[in-house]
């Protein structure tokens, strides 16, 4: 029991900071909180759980007010880790990239101008390394009320910057780095990600990259579009039937291998975070809008 109210106390702390919530929601839920545990006579549990929720609140307002960038004019150029797998849009090309001096998220926009720029853009997986000269542009606030703002999303991704591009020139990449695990990680994801556009059918590659790697960028707009309408957009999301399935191919064809219950479920208990980070690129470095 005090593990789960310190779990949920954690979880109220992070949650009231991190989406902003209204001061009354902040101190009055902590006291609705308060009271009941009071009226149960468990005050250990409810000190416990008071202490734990005040510790992560001012974890994540640290977090949140060091969220700023480093810099403080939009430099010339900058020598940038590649994060993410080139998201295409017609001639639109985006990237998710790491400042390698100060360690900060750019969002990288490119327009391809000739076709051909296109393989070039092909040849680029995560881990490349590439000297970005383009125009900086503060992400764009919400235009009308209720709107998406797109300035907020950018910031609990940890970006402050766009950077447009005006073509491969001025996007200069050397060969990618493994300077980290996750950026081996990332790599892989890639690879297969491209794996499926080589070999699977046409009709099947954005599908099967949606189920895979949860990557619906080679997603059909019209495909998207009528799973939307007939609610049903949740089935090309990983979830955890998908999981399951793997899981479950997985454990049995290990069975039929000869290898044990308990070594195969020890085998899943390490893949199943590992597939998690294949399969969801927001875990490794945020989702890329």
């Amino acid at each position: 029991m005090n593990l789960l109210i310190a779990v949920l106390a954690a979880l109220l702390g992070i949650t009231a900071v991190y989406y902003s919530f209204p001061i009354f929601l902040i101190f009055i839920l902590p006291l609705l909180f308060v009271y009941a545990w009071w009226k149960t006579g468990q005050k250990r549990t409810l000190i416990y759980g008071g202490i734990v929720f005040v510790l992560f609140s001012i974890r994540m307002d640290s977090a949140e007010r060091n969220n700023v960038s480093a810099f403080n004019e939009p430099p010339e150029r900058v020598e940038a880790v590649i994060l993410t797998t080139a998201a295409v849009d017609g001639n639109q090309v985006q990237w998710q990239m790491r400042d390698r001096h100060h360690q900060e998220k750019i969002f990288v926009s490119l327009y391809m101008a000739e076709e051909k720029e296109l393989l070039e853009i092909q040849s680029l997986t995560p881990g490349s390394v590439c000297r970005v000269e383009g125009q900086w542009k503060k992400p764009a606030a919400a235009g009308n009320f209720s709107a998406f703002d797109y300035k907020n999303y950018m910031h609990k991704q940890q970006v402050r910057w766009v950077v447009e591009v005006s073509g491969m020139d001025d996007l200069l990449c050397r060969s990618p780095e493994q300077d980290s695990f996750m950026s081996t990680v990332s790599q892989w994801r890639d690879f297969g990600i491209k794996h499926v556009q080589k070999h699977f059918p046409e009709g099947l590659q954005g599908i099967s990259s949606a189920l895979i790697f949860g990557d619906r960028n080679d997603l059909d707009p019209g495909v998207e579009k009528a799973y939307q309408q007939l609610g049903l957009i949740h089935l090309l999301a990983v979830s955890g039937l998908h999981v399951g399935i793997i899981s479950g191919v997985l454990y049995y064809a290990g069975l039929r291998l000869g290898v044990t219950r308990e070594r195969m479920s020890f085998i899943l208990v390490g893949f199943l975070p590992l597939y998690a980070m294949l399969a969801g690129e927001h875990l490794l470095y945020g989702e890329r809008s």
